[in-house]
C-alpha cells in the first residue's frame, strides 16, 4: 500500500510518459527525501501540469531521485499524460485513503460496505458495550479448564430445569462416560440400554458349500543359471593353415672395404690468363685550399616587432591639506572586532597573470618586458642581452655568390697507379736470331744467342710533373627561417 508524507512537493523537467527525475522543492514545500521518503518507498503521488493532472502511485530512487508513475486516475483516459518539462508532483491522499487506517504503508483497518476488516491485533484497553473486554477475556481463557458436568449446583439445577418429554426414540443422543476410555462420548439410546449377561455357545453348523476357485497366481521368477558342466572329449585335428606372409625385408647390410686407388688422369689443359688486377686504392687528400674572398654583405634585418606599452607613470603630488575641523565628541567604544584570518599570499608574493592588469590587491611589475621564462633550482636571477621578439622572428640572410681555386699539388710515386711499360731493342749483332730464353728483371734481357744485354733500350719519360689547379664556382642564393614560435604574454604582481 503507498505511504503518505507531510508537505512533500518538487518540481520536474522530465518529458514524456516514462518514469520522472525529480527537481527541486517547490516554494513553501520540502523535498521528498527531507519529508521521510526512504528509498524504494511507494508512495502516493499527483501530478499537476497546466490544465493535465495524474493519481497514481510511484516507487521512489533516492539515488538520481526519480519516481516512477502506476496511474490510477488522470486526465488523459486515467494514462500516463504527456509532461511538456514544466510539471510538479506532491505526496497527497485521495479519496480511497479516507477509508483505511494504516501504519508504515499497512492498511490495519479497512472500511466496507457491511462493517471494517481488520488486519493484525487488537488491544483494547476500556470497555466495549460496557463489558471489560481483557478482564472478561480472563475469564473466557479458563471456562474449558474449569468446566465441571458434575458441579450439582450449577451443572445439576441446569439438567432438572430441562422440561420432560415422552417422545423419545432409540435414535436420540444421550452423553454417556466410557470407563474403559476414560472419556464422555455421546451414544444413541438404543446403544445405551443395558444388556443382559452372554448366553451360551449355540452348535456348529454345517460345511458350507465349496468356494470358487481362485485366481491363477503369478509366474513364478527364473531360476539362477547353473554351474560349468564338465570338459567335453578333445576334437578332431583341424586342416592345415593358409601360408604365412611373406616377412618384413632385413636391414641393409654394412659397407664393403674400400676398392683400390685408380691410375692417374690425363693433364689437364692449361687454364685461362687471371684478370686484371683491382685499382689500388685512393691516395690521401690533398691540403685545404686557401680561403676564398669574403662574401656579399647580407639584406638589413627587418625591423623589430613594437614592444609592449609600458606601465603607468608614478602618482602625482597630493595636493595640501584643508583646515582642521572641530574635534568631535568622542563615540563610545564599539566591541572588539573578529580576528581577521590570514591572507591567501603573503605581502611581496609575486606570481604571473595572463591579463593586463594586476588583479586587485597586487601591482604589476614593469621591470621586465619582451623576456622569456626560465626554470632554476637555484637562485633566481636575470639576464640576456636580446629581446624575446629580436630572437624569434623570421630571418632572411642575403644573396651570397661562391667561387675560388684549389691549390696545386704534385703526385709522388707512391700516389700514381700501379702499372708498367714493355722495351724494345735498339739493334741486333751480327749472330743475332730471334728468340728469348729468359728474362732478367725489369728493364734487362738476358743475353741468348747474339742479343746482347747492352743493345736494349728504355721507352722515353712521359710526363712532366708540374703541378696543377682545379676551378669551381657556385650561383648566388638566400637563406631564410622562420623563429616566430607561438606565445602568450603574462604579467609579473606583486601581493599588496
Amino acid at each position: 500500500m503507498a505511504k503518505l508524507f507531510n508537505r512533500a512537493k518538487m518540481t520536474t523537467s522530465t518529458t514524456g510518459t516514462g518514469t520522472i527525475t525529480l527537481g527541486s522543492a517547490s516554494v513553501g514545500f520540502q523535498s521528498f527525501a527531507d519529508a521521510g521518503v526512504s528509498n524504494g518507498d511507494v508512495v502516493q503521488y499527483v501530478i499537476e501540469e497546466v490544465n493535465n493532472f495524474e493519481i497514481g502511485t510511484g516507487t521512489y530512487t533516492a539515488s538520481g531521485t526519480t519516481l516512477t508513475r502506476t496511474v490510477q486516475e488522470s486526465s488523459n483516459s486515467d494514462n500516463a499524460i504527456n509532461l511538456a518539462g514544466n510539471a510538479v508532483v506532491f505526496i497527497s491522499a485521495v479519496a480511497s485513503d479516507l477509508n483505511i487506517l494504516q501504519n508504515a504503508g499497512s492498511t490495519k483497518v479497512a472500511a466496507t460496505a457491511s462493517g471494517a476488516t481488520v488486519t493484525g491485533n487488537l488491544s483494547i484497553t476500556g470497555t466495549v458495550d460496557g463489558r471489560d473486554i481483557a478482564a472478561d477475556g480472563v475469564k473466557l481463557d479458563t471456562v474449558e479448564t474449569n468446566a465441571d458436568v458434575t458441579d450439582s449446583a450449577n451443572v445439576g439445577s441446569s439438567l432438572t430445569g430441562f422440561s420432560t418429554g415422552t417422545d423419545a426414540v432409540s435414535s436420540d443422543l444421550i452423553p454417556v462416560y466410557d470407563v474403559s476410555a476414560s472419556a464422555w462420548e455421546k451414544q444413541t439410546i438404543s446403544n445405551a440400554a443395558l444388556q443382559g449377561p452372554t448366553g451360551p455357545t449355540g452348535p456348529a453348523g454345517g460345511d458350507g458349500p465349496t468356494g470358487p476357485t481362485g485366481q491363477k497366481g503369478q509366474k513364478g521368477e527364473v531360476g539362477n543359471t547353473g554351474g560349468d558342466g564338465p570338459t567335453g572329449p578333445t576334437g578332431p585335428q583341424g586342416q592345415k593353415g593358409q601360408k604365412g606372409q611373406t616377412g618384413a625385408t632385413g636391414p641393409t647390410g654394412s659397407t664393403g672395404p674400400t676398392g683400390p686407388t685408380g691410375s692417374t688422369g690425363p693433364t689437364g689443359q692449361k687454364g685461362q690468363k687471371g684478370e686484371v688486377g683491382s685499382t689500388g686504392p685512393n691516395g690521401p687528400t690533398g691540403p685545404t685550399g686557401g680561403a676564398g674572398p669574403t662574401g656579399q654583405k647580407g639584406q638589413k634585418g627587418q625591423t623589430g616587432s613594437t614592444g609592449s606599452t609600458g606601465g603607468t607613470g608614478p602618482t602625482g603630488p597630493t595636493g595640501p591639506n584643508g583646515p582642521t575641523g572641530p574635534t568631535g565628541g568622542t563615540g563610545p567604544t564599539g566591541q572588539k572586532g573578529q580576528k581577521g584570518q590570514q591572507g591567501e599570499f603573503p605581502s611581496g608574493t609575486k606570481m604571473l597573470f595572463q591579463q593586463t592588469s594586476a588583479p586587485t590587491g597586487w601591482t604589476k611589475s614593469t621591470s621586465h618586458n619582451n623576456k622569456a621564462l626560465r626554470v632554476v633550482t637555484g637562485s633566481v636571477s636575470s639576464g640576456g642581452n636580446s629581446s624575446f621578439t629580436t630572437i624569434f622572428a623570421n630571418r632572411t640572410s642575403g644573396s651570397t655568390s661562391a667561387g675560388g681555386t684549389v691549390g696545386s699539388h704534385t703526385l709522388t710515386t707512391s700516389q700514381m697507379p700501379s702499372h708498367s711499360h714493355v722495351q724494345g731493342f735498339a739493334g741486333l749483332n751480327s749472330t743475332a736470331s730471334f728468340g728469348v730464353s729468359s728474362t732478367g728483371s725489369v728493364g734487362n734481357v738476358n743475353s741468348q744467342n747474339g742479343i746482347s744485354t747492352s743493345n736494349h733500350a728504355n721507352t722515353s719519360s712521359v710526363g712532366g710533373g708540374s703541378s696543377h689547379n682545379h676551378s669551381f664556382s657556385g650561383s648566388s642564393h638566400t637563406h631564410s627561417l622562420d623563429m616566430r614560435v607561438q606565445y602568450v604574454d603574462l604579467i609579473i604582481a606583486t601581493k599588496d
